[in-house]
């Protein structure tokens, strides 16, 4: 299967795409998965460039999203055919936090995501929110749980809380469109005037250019007469921190979540004792929380924002588009193959909303076979993907293979009906 490791030495230009042998079934407790998607994170970008430490080798991508294949013995919480998005730490699964570095995260510690299968514990994955596509899932795993968790679970967030994110990044846009879900009221900083009023589009109320206004943390003061704001997504890190004491309240919370300033600076303490404010450092969450996160997702039909997507062979183009720092929300990666079976003439698979068949009129079949791709007017589309962001297939004919579309239906109805036009084809 095809399989992306980290090179060496570690660099974009050295991200390596070959071959790796399949996983096999699953045993006991477990679940083999066809990958089908996964999203970037900063971390992920240190992984693969050796910022984090040795990982020559190492299959990188902390975020996975895909379907359910087969299931081991005693699994009972999933069944073949589910989506699902795996998790951060796949050991902690409820409780305080007892993980401090990332010795069991995937893509770092341990192998990560960035290929088409992976047999693991069914207690590696959530069930991923109910329409999402394999993207838009593995958008939680790290950005999406990280907000969740900073503003409801350590914040204890409710409707009416002011909240000061900073920049457009994952984390910040998750954050954005969790507290206008819960009813907050939002400022949010940028040093692009175009990427805050996408900022404004999606709710925001308040928007400060940091360029423009180098004292940010005292404009946010102001825009708050005085008070401050409850909650602050922090993460700048020791560039950022001390504007950030500045706008939040007296007894308000400042969530530590990132580093892009860099790894250690000063902390105005006397500034931070005055404000008796709470600074709390987090690295994500754990898996009850996304469990919850993602049924909150299903009761608001809140969808993620994704900047753009890559097809999988583009991983290092990606994590360049990454380090240009030009994208709003998220980068998506997304791939196919996997899925399919031949169902005496018909070809079946599983989309993460529809089951898709073809009738194949020629043979012999390519392994994996090319995309999933249904009839949109006259084009074909992939729908794993957004339609916004899947490439159009004009005609029949793909990769020597043509198609005849016969149906498409809820993944819901696993057992696959006969196709109406089966007879009639050769």
């Amino acid at each position: 299967m095809r399989t992306f490791t980290v090179g060496n030495p570690m660099t974009l230009d050295t991200l390596a795409l070959g071959e790796s042998a399949d996983p096999g079934q699953p045993g006991a407790g477990e679940i083999r998965v066809a990958l089908h998607g996964s999203s970037l994170n900063f971390h992920d970008l240190g992984v693969v460039t050796g910022r984090m430490g040795e990982a020559a080798g190492r299959i990188p991508l902390a975020d996975g999203a895909g379907l359910v294949e087969a299931v081991g013995d005693g699994v009972t919480e999933f069944a073949v055919g589910d989506m699902v998005v795996s998790c951060f730490f796949p050991d902690w699964q409820d409780g305080t936090p007892t993980i401090g570095d990332f010795s069991r995260t995937p893509g770092d510690g341990i192998d990560g995501f960035a290929r088409e299968a992976v047999v693991l514990p069914a207690t590696a994955f959530t069930h991923a929110p109910k329409g999402y596509d394999a993207v838009e899932a593995a958008t939680i795993t790290t950005a999406g749980l990280t907000a969740w968790r900073a503003l409801v679970v350590d914040g204890k967030l409710k409707a009416g809380d002011t909240v000061l994110l900073l920049g457009t990044g994952g984390v910040s846009i998750w954050a954005l469109q969790i507290a206008k879900m819960m009813g907050a009221v939002v400022a949010i900083t940028s040093s692009s005037d175009e990427k805050l009023e996408r900022a404004r589009a999606l709710g925001a109320d308040h928007c400060v250019n940091y360029r423009d206004t180098p004292e940010w943390g005292s404009a946010i003061l102001e825009w708050t007469g005085g008070r401050g704001v409850d909650h602050v997504v922090e993460v700048g890190g020791p560039g950022t921190l001390a504007q950030s004491i500045t706008a939040v309240r007296v007894g308000g919370h400042i969530s530590l979540i990132g580093v892009l300033t860099g790894g250690a600076g000063d902390v105005p303490t006397a500034a931070l004792m005055s404000k008796q404010a709470r600074l709390q450092g987090l690295i994500v969450g754990s898996r009850r929380e996304q469990q919850e996160f993602v049924r909150a997702l299903e009761a608001s039909g809140v969808r993620p924002v994704v900047d753009r997507c890559f097809p999988l062979e583009q991983l290092a183009d990606a994590f360049r588009y990454e380090v240009g720092a030009g994208h709003f929300g998220k980068i998506g990666v997304e791939w196919w193959g996997g899925s399919w079976r031949r169902r005496g003439r018909a070809i079946c698979g599983l989309g993460s909303r529809y089951r898709v068949r073809y009738l194949a009129a020629c043979c012999p079949l390519p392994s994996p076979l090319p995309g999933r791709w249904v009839r949109m007017g006259r084009a074909w589309r992939a729908p794993l993907a957004n339609p916004s962001r899947s490439p159009p297939f004009q005609g029949g004919e793909r990769d020597g293979l043509a198609f005849d579309f016969a149906s498409v239906r809820p993944a819901r109805c696993r057992r696959p009906r006969p196709c109406a036009t089966a007879a009639s084809t050769s």
